[in-house]
């Protein structure tokens, strides 16, 4: 066995401690500039950079959100992933850097956790400690480890592998006791991304090989396997028995996802693929992972789906894919491991390999994130068993894994340079389909590409990227929205308004658009048009108490009082710390000049919440709770709170607001309360 004189020296134990150290001192060595790298606009905004209740932490309310909403507009119900995420956020605000490094604490956590499991389930310590090296330094993983969005890979796959260590303590000894934490396991999974839905399945295969409890197939077990089959040797059929609490989840999560996520699963009109296209894809799909498992140097974040690939590209894909499968089959006895590692990257891919259509990719990196291990555990037995039968030095078997090591990782090293920011990203991407001659979903790397552009403050080059993305999609919601920002960040309102009402037209259940109407109405002076469009995204979109806000907000500026009241309230009803709300609605109880719209207690009520919320450290709200306390009739409050809301402007040297209080201050001296002029 490779490594045996290592063993003969020094204790096994010592042995693993200094495996698990090189491997994850070498993940964080690989991954270490990623302290450097910004968020990038492909679903980092959605995840983390313009989402309010990721940003705002772990409290009762995001925590709430995090396991309540299920219609995302962009994601999954994961909210695993979203407390993660939150608590990011909690910790280190925006620094993307510490968001970066904390992808590579848990890829470096599964790496360990890999080569643990590997190494319990197979007795064979060097051979799992060089698939976890792969697992670790392999191109293919630089997607999930530094894109912040695909935080929800690695956490899925952490506690997929834990579902395996759990698998393994109950194979040891089979009770309820050990059977619950490995439910527990799972279902921490499937709640952070419903991608492993596969893994009972996947425990079938290590029945199989290495644990060798199919009826009749003991003797084939590896021999080096921890674990005793002559005790387990049983039926297929209990076996699968055994699984279907397993399943159950598994099937839950994954018509939960396809009924819950209409927006994810549902693709752009011109990406509803038949299901022979489907089924061409998954074909090709799988053949480009295996080729680009041995070949990693044509690498993206992106691979636009064409459509229809070339029926000889299909027919070859098949081919090539029957033939792996028929060789594994054939040599499923005396290659075990072949045979499981073969099936356990096809089962696991499932999900993600097309044949249910999310998003205009044809295929992604990250899919193959743990599905990758089985061809691993493939390659990795397979070349030490031929090894074994050669007579050779130690260094000589080990060489091969030490120069594929390597390869890998200076690969992975230049694939990680792509991630820096998003310009860097969408060049990677634009690089790879220059020759494309623009298919079907290009349009989305153009998309990027220009709005990253646009950020940078690249106008002009940001508008011919979106040109090719309208030429290719003319009715996209995302890039007509894209298209609008540009021309509204030259300055150009009236051409950026028309392609917002056509985003909004396209899709009205994105907020973003609507808002971005709104304030361009706000902003050309248009008032009666941004209520209208408002109330439009109101009816349009999901309860948001900004909206409600902004409206009373509106309606104020037009003097209907009574309508901004209602919608006041409605913003509280939704979000009832809200010290906006508050504020504003405490103003105009106080101050409306129709008495039948005034009530004082209430106005004191949300004044002194907003003013207690607030530290009493703001001007505005402490002259809203003076205000509050004259329409109450409570006079020496009222001076004495608006006595220090001028103390208070004169220490900041806001002169403005050191007037308005003073005049209001006579007004309560003389106990009259402040009136709003009906004109």
């Amino acid at each position: 066995m490779l490594g045996s004189s290592f063993f003969s020296n020094c204790s096994e134990k010592f042995g693993v401690r200094l495996i698990l150290a090189a491997l994850i001192v070498s993940v964080f060595l690989l991954y270490s500039p990623v302290w450097y790298f910004d968020f990038v606009n492909y679903d980092d905004p959605d995840y983390v950079t313009q989402n309010p209740w990721v940003q705002a932490g772990l409290t009762v309310r995001s925590i709430a959100w995090a396991f309540g909403s299920l219609h995302g507009e962009q994601t999954y119900w994961h909210p695993l992933t979203w407390l993660s995420h939150m608590l990011d956020c909690q910790l280190f605000g925006l620094n993307a850097g510490a968001h970066h490094l904390v992808n590579v604490l848990f890829h470096a956590l599964n790496v360990g956790l890999l080569f643990l499991v590997l190494k319990r389930l197979t007795g064979a310590v060097w051979r799992s400690a060089i698939v976890a090296a792969l697992f670790a330094l392999h191109p293919l993983q630089v997607d999930t480890v530094a894109w912040i969005t695909e935080r929800k890979n690695l956490l899925t796959t952490l506690f997929g592998l834990l579902t395996l260590w759990a698998y393994a303590s109950y194979v040891e000894k089979p009770s309820l006791k050990r059977y619950l934490p490995l439910l527990l396991w799972f279902a921490l999974c499937l709640m952070c991304k419903p991608a492993l839905a596969p893994l009972p399945c996947a425990l079938l295969l290590l029945d199989y090989w290495p644990l060798g409890r199919w009826g009749g197939n003991s003797a084939i077990r590896n021999p080096q396997s921890a674990f005793d089959g002559s005790a387990f040797s049983g039926c297929l059929a209990r076996l699968i028995l055994e699984k279907v609490p397993l399943l159950a989840l598994s099937v839950g999560i994954s018509v939960m996802t396809m009924l819950a996520h209409e927006t994810v699963c549902r693709p752009n009109a011109e990406m509803a693929l038949t299901p022979l296209l489907r089924a061409e894809n998954a074909f090709v799909s799988y053949a480009a992972y295996v080729r680009k498992l041995c070949w990693p140097f044509d690498l993206a974040a992106f691979y636009p789906h064409p459509g229809a690939w070339p029926m000889s590209l299909v027919l070859g894909s098949s081919i090539f894919l029957l033939v792996l499968t028929g060789l594994a089959l054939w040599l499923h006895k005396q290659l075990p491991s072949l045979a499981v590692g073969w099936f356990w990257f096809l089962g696991l891919l499932v999900p993600a390999i097309g044949l249910i259509q999310v998003g205009a990719q044809a295929m992604a990196d990250r899919f193959v994130y743990l599905p990758l291990v089985g061809l691993f555990i493939a390659l990795t037995w397979l070349i030490a068993d031929l090894l074994a039968k050669v007579r050779c030095p130690i260094w000589a078997r080990a060489l091969p894994a030490v120069l594929a090591c390597l390869a890998f990782g200076f690969t992975s090293a230049r694939q990680l340079h792509h991630w820096q920011n998003s310009i860097t990203l969408w060049e990677r991407v634009m690089a790879t389909i220059k020759n494309n001659g623009h298919r079907h979903s290009d349009w989305i790397a153009y998309s990027g590409y220009g709005c990253a552009l646009m950020a940078n403050g690249q106008f002009e080059a940001a508008k011919r990227q979106l040109q090719i993305a309208l030429d290719i999609s003319p009715e996209s919601f995302s890039v007509l929205y894209n298209m609008g920002c540009v021309l509204e960040s030259q300055g150009d309102l009236s051409g950026a308004a028309e392609y917002y009402k056509k985003a909004v037209a396209q899709r009205s259940g994105i907020s973003k658009m609507h808002k971005s109407l709104v304030n361009l109405y706000m902003r050309t002076g248009r008032l009666d048009a941004a209520i209208a469009a408002n109330l439009q995204a109101i009816k349009s979109l999901p309860p948001d108490d900004l909206l409600h806000l902004f409206h009373a907000q509106l309606l104020m500026a037009t003097r209907d009082y009574s309508g901004a009241i209602s919608h006041y309230q409605e913003a509280l009803k939704l979000n009832p710390d809200s010290t906006p709300a508050q504020n504003d609605l405490a103003w105009l109880l106080a101050t409306a000049p129709q008495p039948n719209l005034r009530n004082g207690a209430e106005a004191v009520r949300l004044a002194e919440a907003a003013a207690q919320a607030t530290g009493y450290r703001q001007i505005l709200i402490v002259g809203t709770l003076a205000a509050a306390y004259a329409e109450a009739g409570q006079f020496p409050k009222a001076v004495a709170t608006a006595e220090k809301a001028i103390a208070m402007a004169q220490a900041q040297g806001q002169t403005a607001l050191v007037e308005t209080n003073r005049r209001l201050l006579q007004e309560y001296r003389q106990n009259r309360p402040h009136r709003q002029s009906p004109e």
